[in-house]
């Protein structure tokens, strides 16, 4: 008989709770048709596809049969089956992820990781033209005719990817490393000053001034200052217009600063030439 002060969970709960503890539990909905990402492998977006792919096993809890983390059990465990399903299920996504004209040469993969480490080794090693490439466009990107949010967005896509191919040093001290945090603010400052240079010069004053502070603000803070001066300049833009607008449509209708001339006499207005009330 249950324990009266127990609670009972229900089948859905028990199932998702499952779902995201263990590597081997697989749902109804997961099936070897499916594709990890909407982009397939074509050789030249390796970067790209494979952090795709690294998200999307994440939330599967399957990204540890790529790094080895869910290692094959034992032949003769119970869970040894079960860890081969799993496994040739992923192998399926990843085959499924490929361009078929490049998928048939990693088919005899006889593992996931195994067929992981083939796709790093084949695409992913030459990352000398890709950094040329990331970098040579941050170097090129201006803001133009882009609104300030639009040319951050742009330029922070290329940082992250210039920080996903590059070795960065992790550090094995505790997180209050003052060398840890000395070159994060390095990184920062440099991006920081990548982001002022190549805005358009008609927000050199603001640049100034963010170039004043001390400590100088993060990107995501500068560009928040710039964007509210951008916003300060769009509603003065609009009210000038629209003054402007009046003033024309006053203009156009006859009325002017000249005192008895005037028209619109259909209009119970005085007629031109006619002369306005005399005040003594």
């Amino acid at each position: 008989m249950a324990d009266s002060n127990s609670v009972l969970q229900p089948e859905s709960q028990l199932s998702v709770d499952n779902y995201n503890a263990d590597s081997l539990y697989l749902q109804g909905s997961d099936h070897r048709g499916m594709q990890l990402t909407n982009s397939k492998l074509n050789g030249l977006n390796f970067l790209q596809w494979s952090r795709a792919v690294k998200i999307a096993l994440r939330t599967k809890v399957k990204l540890g049969f790529i790094d080895g983390t869910c290692t094959r059990p034992a032949a003769d465990t119970p869970l040894f089956e079960q860890w081969i399903r799993c496994d040739s299920m992923v192998i399926s996504w990843l085959l499924n992820s490929i361009d078929p004209s490049l998928s048939s040469a990693f088919i005899y993969a006889n593992s996931a990781k195994e067929l992981w480490n083939e796709l790093v080794e084949r695409f992913g090693q030459s990352n000398g033209p890709l950094l040329y490439k990331v970098q040579k466009q941050v170097e090129d990107l201006y803001q133009g005719n882009d609104i300030v949010a639009v040319y951050y967005t742009k330029m922070k896509r290329l940082w992250d990817e210039l920080a996903d191919l590059s070795e960065i040093p992790v550090c094995a001290c505790a997180q209050s490393c003052e060398a840890m945090k000395k070159s994060i603010e390095l990184a920062q400052r440099q991006k920081l000053m990548q982001f002022l240079m190549h805005l358009n010069e008609d927000y050199e004053a603001i640049r100034g001034q963010i170039l004043l502070m001390y400590p100088l603000p993060s990107v995501s803070k500068a560009c928040l200052m710039i964007e509210r001066v951008e916003q300060q300049r769009v509603v003065t833009a609009v009210s000038s217009h629209t003054d402007n607008a009046i003033a024309a449509a006053v203009n156009t209708g006859g009325f002017t600063t000249s005192v008895g001339v005037t028209d619109h006499s259909s209009s119970g207005f005085l007629a031109k030439g006619s002369s306005g009330p005399r005040f003594n």
